[in-house]
């Protein structure tokens, strides 16, 4: 459902799309969701996969053409946040504002038929720690973003925050003047 607003704001926010998303889009969203399963994230895993997980994030944006300034990693209190803000071709635009949490729910080895941080795909389907929530949101989001920017449609900004475990979210995720408020208050150094 969350990925269906998604994409209903995005395609509100943008013209059509140059072509439709093809074989080589789904091909690089996947190996987006596979990378970031094999992050492993679970809150008590610590500070450093949760920064290193936001610094992958943060090269695929910058790869994609987004502006190193714009995309800024902070350690907060034994996790981290990702705030990234990226501009749109119309500045008059207020900002979309996506939020997502790159931990996830602790895995025990033991409770799994396969490893848990090694995706696996199988008849169609993706397995591993996060292939639901929220590693799949989190690769979609970003192929999305990076798709926009190589087709320079993207008309309204965004401002797209990951947090790690434990981090608030923004209460309501598509009223942007309210996320804009609540990001404003948790990353002041960042936004201003």
């Amino acid at each position: 459902m969350r990925v269906l607003a998604f994409t209903a704001a995005l395609l509100a926010a943008t013209p059509a799309l140059a072509a439709a998303p093809g074989p080589a889009d789904s091909a690089r969203a996947l190996e987006m969701l596979k990378t970031s399963i094999s992050h492993r994230t679970p809150a008590s895993a610590g500070q450093e996969p949760i920064l290193a997980y936001a610094g992958w994030i943060k090269g695929v944006l910058v790869a994609a053409g987004y502006s190193p300034s714009d995309i800024v990693i902070e350690p907060v209190a034994g996790t981290a946040t990702l705030v990234a803000r990226l501009p749109g071709r119309d500045p008059g635009r207020k900002p979309m504002v996506i939020s997502a949490h790159m931990d996830v729910v602790e895995a025990r080895a033991e409770d799994w038929t396969r490893d848990p941080f090694t995706p696996v795909v199988e008849n169609g389907y993706v397995f591993g720690r996060g292939a639901a929530d929220n590693k799949f949101d989190i690769s979609m989001v970003v192929a999305t973003l990076a798709r926009l920017r190589a087709e320079g449609v993207l008309k309204a900004g965004v401002h797209y925050r990951a947090v790690g475990a434990g981090l608030k979210r923004p209460p309501l995720l598509w009223n942007a003047e309210a996320c804009e408020t609540a990001l404003a208050q948790r990353s002041r150094r960042v936004l201003a």
